[in-house]
């Protein structure tokens, strides 16, 4: 990977973390921040699902309880930054996230 290249990533990456704060606001004025998180983590699952389907047949017991605090605590993260997203504007929001 050439420089240029490397420097395109980071720059589309970071153009859509900050577009994705925008799109969080538009959604939480429409929808509860919870549903936006259980439908985010649904679409997610499944298209993981979907792509790895032969190594989650294989998962274990111990695999699978640490996979749920995994994303309990995720599920928990994503939801107060939305609450908070709703009640600040969407560029606060995105600078105190980044800031911590």
């Amino acid at each position: 990977m050439t420089q240029k290249q490397a420097n395109l990533i980071l720059a589309s990456v970071s153009l859509a973390w900050g577009v994705s704060y925008l799109f969080m606001k538009l959604g939480v004025d429409g929808m509860s921040p919870s549903t936006i998180v259980a439908l985010r983590c649904g679409i997610a699952f499944l298209v993981t699902a979907l792509i790895f389907m032969n190594k989650m047949v294989k998962v274990g017991a111990k695999t699978l309880r640490y996979a749920s605090i995994s994303g309990a605590l995720l599920f928990g993260i994503f939801f107060m930054l939305l609450y908070g997203v709703q009640h600040t504007s969407a560029t606060s929001a995105g600078f105190l996230t980044k800031l911590l």
